[in-house]
């Protein structure tokens, strides 16, 4: 088995995927969370060269993407491969959210790049056999790095089985608070509750859509009940709520308890954490 060479892919190129990046079939206009389990291509640091692999999830490390080589265009427009790096080792990027477009390369040319329909490796990453436990981890992968819209395609299924699964109606609501559609969020967030009403994440994640809504009276009550219920290990979350219930007086013309929210957030937030460095910068 060839060693596998673990590194992290950030942002590519700049400037590499306009629309005028164009080689033959290929468009460079596909963002790479619309390529799980494709191979795919982009512009290499050389001119007229084009990096290519692998993309496809690993249920630890999330979107990962597996090197295979470059290829040029021949005079004869055919794409001339170079696998040497992956000739003794498989190295495997962890895809950064920032990565730009690639390109799908065209069935039509895996023969010239000698490329399989899937690799023979691929097996091993989706061994999965929960149904329900694989669509909400597919879920939150495609959360993590803003692709909303396909996580929640594998959320409904995994909620259409089994709606109350560990961490669903959390990654549902999460989806549906990023695409705007609040009432939907407050929908699943509701049911969670009333099904596990001490579950701090789905308190804090009606509170922040009851206060995308505007709707201050109910992000108060939800918020003061999930500040309530945190304990001291959970003041990151604490802080969090208190900043969030701090802006919903603040929208609600409530300048003192406004004031007073923002100091307990500004007391309870850890050192270093996100909350602890807004705060900082408020009045």
């Amino acid at each position: 088995m060839k060693p596998i060479i673990l590194l992290l892919l950030t942002t590519l190129t700049s400037g590499v995927f306009g629309q005028s990046n164009r080689v033959d079939t290929l468009q460079f206009d596909k963002r790479y969370t619309r390529c799980e389990k494709q191979w795919i291509a982009f512009k290499s640091k050389k001119d007229k060269e084009y990096s290519y692999g692998y993309i496809y999830i690993d249920t630890q490390a999330g979107f990962t993407y597996d090197a295979k080589g470059t290829f040029t265009v021949g005079a004869d427009g055919k794409y001339i491969a170079d696998t040497t790096i992956s000739k003794n080792s498989s190295i495997k990027y962890r895809i950064a959210p920032n990565w730009g477009n690639v390109a799908l390369i065209p069935t039509s040319r895996y023969k010239e790049l000698n490329l399989p329909a899937e690799p023979s490796w691929l097996k091993f990453y989706y061994n999965y056999t929960d149904t329900v436990a694989h669509n909400v981890r597919w879920g939150w992968t495609y959360n993590a790095v803003n692709d909303c819209e396909v996580a929640l395609l594998y959320l409904h299924k995994a909620y259409a089985v089994k709606p109350h699964a560990e961490g669903l109606e959390f990654e549902m609501a999460y989806a549906y608070n990023a695409l705007g559609q609040l009432n939907n969020a407050i929908s699943i967030l509701n049911a969670g509750l009333t099904y596990n009403p001490k579950d701090i994440m789905l308190i804090r994640e009606l509170g922040y859509s009851y206060l995308q809504k505007a709707d201050y009276p109910n992000c108060i009550r939800i918020y003061k009940q999930g500040i309530e219920q945190c304990t001291d290990k959970q003041m990151d979350t604490k802080s969090e709520m208190a900043l969030n219930l701090s802006a919903a007086y603040k929208r609600s013309g409530d300048e003192g308890q406004y004031k007073t929210w923002l100091d307990n957030a500004r007391n309870w937030a850890p050192a270093g954490s996100p909350v602890a460095e807004i705060v900082k910068r408020q009045q």
